[in-house]
């Protein structure tokens, strides 16, 4: 009978190969340490199951202070913060998936499924129980919610967008061989085996704060911030003021007209 473990996959403060090979400076570390407590860390314990591991990957020379405060993130056990030495690519992930996932397998365990969350994203309570019951022992299968919200934290105001392959990607496979979703940017993951689209209304939620490294507000609907109250309670860092329907209306519509000005200008 086939059987998984399933793994979220959190990269916070690692050097990566593009972004060199220093670790972030405390501006950096207060910045995204406030984000990771406001946003994703709620997000992730309010989920409706604990059947997961939360394998969450610093940098080894993360100064004490930062480190106290991982060990009171840890004090909830599917979170299980990783200090590693390398630099952070995806040959480096390879070698470390030993050592990070396969000595936490059972040794029944037959397939291994993987999901991809940004430390300063959150996501819906239902999602990692949602796609537990995608399971159905298949050899290799990329599983994406097609549609989530982007927040937008200097405005105050939230959109619903699609996004046929984004950061909140999840891989089933079998456990022999495992790539694990990091096999590839993202992007990419369509390129190397098939990608079902699954789900109903909004999963994940993408902060756009000014320091992400590429995400911005795009293709995307304006809704009320108290689409949030579905699903994504834990998450209080977000408003749940009163907003204007005609300001609601009057954004889609500007959202609507440069979406067709862009359309016209690419073809």
């Amino acid at each position: 009978m086939a059987t998984f473990a399933h793994f979220l996959l959190t990269v916070f403060n690692v050097r990566l190969k593009h972004g060199g090979a220093a670790v972030p400076d405390d501006a950096w570390l207060q910045h995204r340490f406030r984000l990771f407590e406001d946003f994703c860390y709620p997000s992730v314990r309010a989920q409706t199951i604990e059947a997961f591991t939360w394998l969450v990957l610093f940098d080894a020379a993360t100064p004490a202070p930062y480190k106290e405060r991982i060990r009171q993130f840890a004090t909830w056990k599917p979170f299980v913060p990783c200090f590693v030495d390398e630099v952070m690519t995806v040959d480096s992930f390879a070698s470390m998936k030993e050592r990070l996932i396969c000595t936490r397998l059972m040794g029944s365990t037959t397939h291994l499924i993987t999901t991809n969350l940004d430390n300063d994203d959150g996501i819906h309570a239902r999602f990692m129980e949602d796609i537990q019951h995608e399971f159905s022992g298949q050899d290799f299968e990329f599983l994406n919610f097609a549609e989530g919200f982007q927040f937008d934290a200097h405005r105050e105001t939230l959109y619903v967008r699609r996004h046929l392959s984004n950061p909140f990607v999840s891989l089933v496979e079998k456990l022999k061989d495992a790539r694990t979703v990091w096999c590839a940017p993202h992007p990419e993951l369509s390129q190397i085996g098939p990608m079902r689209q699954i789900g109903a209304g909004p999963m994940w939620l993408q902060v756009i704060h000014g320091r992400n490294v590429s995400n911005t507000i795009a293709d995307a609907r304006r809704v009320p911030l108290t689409s949030l109250d579905a699903g994504f309670e834990a998450v209080r860092a977000v408003p749940r003021r009163p907003e204007s329907g005609l300001s609601i209306t009057l954004t889609n519509l500007s959202i609507g007209i440069r979406s067709v000005i862009a359309h016209v200008a690419r073809r």
